[in-house]
């Protein structure tokens, strides 16, 4: 199948039928209607990752195509009970370093229904309403509200003192609603990291693409490798120690109007935009799975489109090209509720409003597990949870705010 402009009368290839330069859509060949039955769907196919090490090529183990997605160039994951830092990816493979650095990489969520937008935002309202009553009333109109829901005894105990010990701890601000952003940082000495809590409740999709772009932009500004942990109601970012932005002012610094093309920028060599591209060039037929009784596998799919890519993304405004980031940027990061979020900060609907604190808060423990060096069993997270909760409590009983009051803006 060929698109062009119909050449004038001295060229190869003139229609006398049609205008000069009118643009034409023609086939060449009896094959086009086999070619094009035997191609069409929309699933896409998926496969493995061959894992090897750099040194000596051997085979480790294999990774699901999509948790390749969630790496950067020196995340250090766990495989058939090894570490192992990794390093690039080469079609099919990828290639790695044995290490003895603890895990950096979070867990795995695979197909875990994730936390919606519009869920999201009903969430952040819902803590807004907890927070003026533990500010109004304490824990007990807290539990007593609580208790108009159906919700069991343990659960609105369990409710109540979470946010009772986080308001205590690090204050109202601390806590995110329709018109705030709360961001914490913590420095951790142990592992020379300084790590910025985002407490972003707008749902998984949307923290995917807000996590990327906001690392984008301190990359940027720091000239450093930024750490990304993502979690249905926030995210982690994560720095060298020695490396140091003034985070509100980032947040608030990003235009709206330049969101798709920074998202666009940070996904350029991502393993995601390969991927996507493989899928949309097979789609359009760039890429043919089937020929003449030949079936190309999806490994062979993914070498044959990484071969097209560069040449793609040198076309201006090239249809599979643009599909692949509408794609990305639309139906996996909600690029849209990001442009709304970012527009409302710039507004100042949605104040951005960051705290250090000396111990991750109650609200921030499930981020902080993301990016705990030494979580790699379910009891090493319940240890170090554990050991979040006593610093909070000691820091409570340390300003001296026994029983049950509750520490106010």
């Amino acid at each position: 199948m060929w698109r062009d402009t119909n050449d004038p009368p001295s060229g190869e290839h003139h229609y006398e039928e049609y205008d000069v330069g009118q643009e034409l859509i023609g086939k060449r060949g009896r094959m086009a209607r086999v070619i094009y039955m035997t191609n069409i769907g929309t699933i896409p196919d998926s496969f493995a990752i061959d894992v090897f090490t750099r040194s000596g090529d051997e085979w480790v183990g294999q990774l699901d195509e999509e948790y390749l997605d969630t790496l950067e160039k020196g995340d250090v994951f766990v495989l058939g009970g090894a570490n192992y830092e990794y390093k690039y990816r080469r079609g099919t493979k990828a290639y790695v370093d044995p290490t003895s650095k603890q895990a950096t990489v979070p867990s795995w969520f695979s197909e875990r229904l994730p936390l919606s937008y519009d869920l999201g935002r009903e969430i952040l309202a819902f803590q807004q309403e907890i927070v003026t009553t533990l500010q109004d009333g304490g824990p007990p109109a807290v539990r007593e509200w609580l208790r108009t829901f159906p919700l069991d005894e343990n659960t609105v105990r369990a409710v109540t003192r979470m946010y009772d010990e986080q308001l205590r701890y690090a204050s109202a601000r601390s806590v995110s609603t329709p018109d705030r952003l709360a961001i914490e940082v913590a420095l951790d000495h142990d592992e020379y990291r300084r790590h910025y809590y985002v407490h972003s409740g707008y749902g998984r999709r949307f923290n995917d693409g807000f996590s990327r772009l906001l690392a984008y932009h301190v990359a940027q500004q720091t000239n450093a490798n930024v750490q990304v942990a993502v979690a249905d109601n926030g995210f982690t970012l994560s720095l060298p120690l020695n490396r140091k932005v003034d985070i509100e002012a980032v947040v608030r610094e990003i235009d709206p109007d330049e969101v798709r093309a920074d998202l666009r920028a940070s996904l350029d060599g991502s393993d995601l935009l390969k991927r996507y591209f493989r899928i949309n060039a097979t789609r359009s037929l760039m890429i043919l799975k089937r020929y003449k009784g030949y079936e190309k596998t999806a490994a062979q799919q993914q070498v044959s489109s990484e071969m097209l890519l560069s040449f793609a993304q040198d076309l201006d405004e090239f249809a599979v090209m643009e599909e692949t980031y509408r794609e990305i940027l639309q139906d996996k990061l909600n690029v849209a509720a990001i442009e709304r979020v970012l527009r409302d900060i710039v507004t100042g609907e949605t104040r951005v409003e960051a705290q250090a604190v000396e111990s991750p808060s109650p609200r921030a423990f499930g981020l902080a597990t993301l990016m705990a060096s030494d979580v790699v069993l379910a009891e090493d997270e319940s240890a170090v949870l554990q050991e979040f909760h006593a610093r909070v409590m000691d820091e409570i009983e340390r300003d001296g705010e026994g029983g049950e009051s509750v520490a106010t803006d």
